[in-house]
């Protein structure tokens, strides 16, 4: 949830219970409550008083052979709405509805005034998002992350009393009845963030009833006892002794092998862990599910490979707060202790959720880095120092971070049962693009197998790109976008076909501390030093290199998100090389 302060504080309505609410009585056009009214027969007077029937997360949906209604319309731009599938991206786009523009209620759901209509039409079952295209040019999406300023331009409210209600809707072809089944009111605003509000915040640009369709709202965990694991996870390691998880997403590692019983045993003690720290808005499961988090078991894989003794790794990364339910991890079955087994499994479910390690004094902490060793471990309410070499600065509490970003739980509640957040828990940066810049006289030196890694440690490690060959200059023209809390790494061989023998670091290559690149906004100098069995030192420096970052810029910066919207770029698109060297050009140029 990621409303501007004006909304989420409740500035608008005076009554500060934790629920956001919109703008009300400000202009011309119908209010939420008003549609709400008109929907149910009720008689709420404020936007305030239809607060219990929010409705949050409600970024993902999932089709029940569903309908969409417009309901009220308060634009000056002609607007559309319809559904998009890549949950995470909002590339692949079905338009349902529209375009409209106007002011006023669309219908009134009667046989001589019904409302305009379109069904969904996708699988029963499907995963899906809502977008309203803005006067043609911008696209908002019920995912916030993918919105041009990170903010929620979709409210839901959830409408028990229209329960069996009928209705009649013109879907082209006349009024039809409709009875409602399970029907929730969907509120827009239109409006992109202009420095200090989100439009008007009223949320009543277009307004939206759709049945038949459900929010997913609850964190869906399978833990994967009987799939094979969709990637292939390696260790690469350089000659000065370091390791590097991998991730090849065109392979794929076999599932472990153990009985059901012990599966069962596993699957309980995940679910008490995260039970035991009063987290709630979770389910667990062993049944496969393509829109959940899945956490997979293989016996085979890097801890058995000889190099590093790796229990399991989130490979799709830290998700700071939560926003991604599908996040994917592995656990490496050792052996076959149940407690190890699971306790790893929550371990590693922890990132997904957006927890880091932490290892508070005197207690057994699930987060704490490194082999569990069966010795009920716990999520501890403590604040205590981030213990990655990207983040010994922040501190972090795991009990907050779950019981807010999962359970959503307010601070207000989390401190007065004596729960404190730290830094991580409650700060935010923007994505940072970073890019290296060696001096043209080296652009012609060539790197083989060059790996580049994200992460803020050894077990949520991300392979961004792997270049078979690319020259020093081809690697100036690249920019690599980061995540809140990352480093960057790179490690390759100087010559064809040769070990790991150079790295990206900021000293001495053989302190692995030194290859933990965490760029900032501004400069940092490094170097590329290759191993040399002759040298002194062991090693020579290949290279100087500038690492330079830049904040992607907040909304009321020179280049809006707004403009970069209307181009087709999101911060999704942005993780991709050719968008981040985009966008660094863009802002160099501006």
């Amino acid at each position: 949830m990621s409303f501007s302060s004006n909304v989420a504080n409740d500035v608008y309505s005076g009554v500060v219970n934790g629920i956001p609410t919109a703008r009300d009585n400000y202009e011309v056009g119908q209010d939420i409550n008003d549609a709400v009214n008109l929907i149910q027969g009720t008689g709420y007077a404020r936007n305030s008083e239809v607060d219990p029937l929010f409705v949050e997360p409600d970024y993902a949906w999932r089709e029940l052979n569903g309908t969409v209604m417009l309901i009220g319309v308060s634009a000056g731009y002609s607007n559309t709405t319809g559904v998009y599938t890549d949950i995470g991206v909002g590339a692949v786009q079905t338009p349902l509805l529209g375009p409209f523009s106007g002011f006023g209620f669309a219908g009134d759901g009667t046989a001589a005034n019904p409302f305009p209509a379109a069904a969904t039409s996708l699988g029963t079952g499907s995963l899906f998002g809502w977008y309203l295209n803005a006067n043609g040019v911008t696209d908002y999406y019920s995912e916030s992350t993918l919105n041009p300023s990170g903010l929620d331009h979709l409210m839901t409210f959830d409408l028990p009393n229209a329960n069996g209600k009928t209705i009649y809707i013109d879907t082209g072809a006349g009024a039809t009845p409709v009875t409602l089944n399970d029907p929730y009111l969907l509120a827009w605003e239109d409006l992109d963030w202009d420095g200090s509000t989100l439009g008007d915040e009223d949320y009543n640009d277009m307004i939206y009833l759709v049945d038949k369709v459900s929010p997913v709202t609850s964190q869906q965990v399978v833990l994967g006892f009987q799939d094979d694991v969709p990637v292939n996870i390696s260790i690469k390691k350089n000659l000065f002794g370091k390791e590097y998880v991998h991730t090849d997403w065109n392979g794929t590692m076999p599932v472990a092998t153990f009985d059901s019983a012990f599966a069962a045993e596993v699957l309980q003690r995940v679910e008490d862990i995260y039970s035991d720290a009063d987290v709630t808005n979770i389910s667990f499961s062993d049944s496969p599910s393509a829109d959940a988090t899945t956490i997979y078991f293989s016996d085979t894989g890097p801890a058995m490979s000889g190099f590093k003794t790796l229990s399991g790794i989130a490979y799709t990364g830290v998700d700071q707060f939560n926003q991604n339910l599908w996040g994917q991890a592995v656990v490496f079955v050792n052996n076959g202790d149940r407690e190890d087994v699971a306790e790893t499994a929550a371990h590693e479910l922890g990132h997904l959720l957006g927890l880091r390690h932490v290892s508070p004094l005197g207690v057994a902490e699930i987060m704490e880095q490194g082999k569990h060793d069966s010795d009920d471990e716990q999520f501890n309410n403590a604040v205590s120092s981030i213990s990655d070499p990207s983040d010994s600065s922040m501190t972090h509490n795991p009990v907050y971070h779950l019981r807010s970003y999962v359970s959503g739980d307010s601070h207000d509640e989390l401190a007065a049962a004596g729960i404190s957040n730290g830094t991580w828990d409650v700060g935010s940066a923007p994505p940072l693009t970073a890019s290296l810049d060696f001096d043209p006289s080296v652009y012609d030196l060539l790197l083989y197998d060059l790996y580049v890694f994200e992460g803020a440690a050894d077990d949520c490690l991300v392979t961004l790109e792997h270049f078979p060959e690319i020259s020093l200059g081809e690697l100036s023209d690249e920019s690599f976008l980061l995540n809140v809390g990352s480093t960057l790494q790179l490690v390759g061989s100087s010559s064809l076909g040769g070990e790991l023998d150079t790295v990206l670091a900021l000293g001495s290559p053989y302190d692995p501390t030194t290859q933990f690149i965490q760029p900032i906004e501004g400069e940092i100098t490094g170097w590329l030093q290759t191993y040399s069995a002759t040298e002194l030192m062991g090693y020579v420096t290949l290279a100087e290199v500038r690492i330079a970052g830049q904040v992607i810029p907040e909304p009321s910066t020179l280049v809006t998100w707004s403009a970069l919207a209307a181009l087709g770029i999101t911060v999704r698109w942005l993780r991709g090389r050719r968008g981040a060297r985009y966008l660094r050009d863009r802002l160099s140029a501006a």
